[in-house]
């Protein structure tokens, strides 16, 4: 568990792409809100369609930190 919150915590700001720049004007913005009222993060392969195949992981994050 927390291999996956430093891999989050290290890689996730510098990667995610914030889709409604006229809602959330930075990570930390996005961040704030997310951590008060939750929310999804979604992510696919930087890759050809055709060289992917199903690729899918699911897991809940509690906020304290309980998967």
């Amino acid at each position: 568990m927390d291999y996956v919150i430093e891999i989050l915590t290290k890689y996730l700001p510098k990667k995610a792409v914030i889709a409604m720049k006229g809602l959330y004007y930075t990570w930390s913005e996005y961040l704030t809100a997310f951590c008060k009222v939750g929310g999804i993060i979604e992510a696919s392969p930087n890759c050809l369609s055709i060289n992917m195949a199903s690729p899918s992981i699911a897991f809940l994050i509690e906020p304290s930190g309980e998967v």
